[in-house]
């Protein structure tokens, strides 16, 4: 396996075990734990589409800003 993969994987693995992402109002995607970390949204979703699986994403009500 490759370092980028699990790097991949552990990023994913990482994210999930804080409960996915969340998609807030203004559409950034953020970690459920960290919704102010917007990059770190941006690179579970990378990692899984890498990693060819489903990302666990919910919703929020409100972006962080609001």
């Amino acid at each position: 396996m490759s370092d980028t993969r699990k790097s991949a994987e552990l990023l994913v693995a990482t994210i999930e075990a804080t409960g996915g992402v969340v998609q807030l109002t203004d559409g950034t995607v953020a970690p459920q734990g960290d919704p102010e970390w917007i990059d770190l949204g941006e690179a579970y979703l990378l990692a899984c589409a890498e990693l060819q699986r489903l990302p666990v994403v919910g919703l929020e009500l409100e972006s962080p800003d609001d």
